[in-house]
């Protein structure tokens, strides 16, 4: 039988307070440095996409004072852009920018080419040009054949109405009046019917209603 001869246990370092704090202290500047590390990363994407979002709203500017902005296919961050345009206007919105918007919605122009992209808009656009796609799409599945770029509502521009349906080759209009149906009826067609009655009663002998008289029969 094998034994085992007993552990003798070294001695302990003693502890150090001193250098306890300061892996302490290593490790939170660490930590603190990873996370300021990481808050610069995203104020530097922030500011990144912030002068996307001006370079763009530039030059969309400049195409509406080219008058060709209608002809611009909008691409993705366009609606960032659009409330960029809002800002720097006092917070009015933009009426040529958002029919630009709405139109290109409805048709499914630009980047909106995309479902889940159009999904996306719905949150990104606020209501009213989201009611003017609304109803350009409306306005193109009741006009048959109709193109949205003529359906597209000018800032201030009633929208189009309908076309009335032709009318059935069976159904004629009704014949205007003549001359001689605008004439006065007679005397005796004006009659009333219960004197046209009494007229009969006296005829037969008999009494009208409210006359004392009995007429005679010759």
């Amino acid at each position: 039988m094998v034994r085992w001869a007993p552990r003798v246990a070294g001695p302990r370092e003693p502890v150090d307070p001193v250098r306890i704090g300061r892996r302490v202290v290593r490790r939170r500047a660490k930590g603190m440095a990873a996370v300021a590390v990481a808050a610069a990363a995203a104020r530097e994407a922030e500011l990144r996409e912030a002068a996307r979002i001006a370079a763009r709203a530039d030059e969309l500017q400049a195409l509406r004072e080219l008058g060709t902005l209608e002809q611009t296919a909008p691409r993705d961050g366009d609606e960032a852009a659009r409330d960029e345009l809002t800002r720097r206007a006092g917070g009015y919105a933009q009426a040529d920018v958002d029919s630009w918007l709405a139109h290109a919605l409805a048709a499914h122009l630009g980047h909106y080419r995309d479902p889940a992209t159009r999904e996306e808009a719905a949150g990104l656009l606020t209501q009213p040009v989201l009611a003017h796609a609304a109803l350009l799409t409306e306005l193109a599945r009741l006009v048959p054949g109709a193109d949205i770029d003529q359906l597209a509502l000018r800032p201030g521009s009633p929208p189009p109405s309908p076309k009335p349906p032709a009318p059935s080759p069976r159904s004629s209009p009704a014949p205007a009046p003549t001359r001689a149906d605008l004439t006065l009826r007679t005397p005796q067609a004006l009659r009333a019917p219960w004197e046209m009655t009494c007229e009969g009663l006296r005829n037969w002998g008999q009494k009208c209603p409210g006359s004392s008289v009995m007429p005679s029969v010759s």
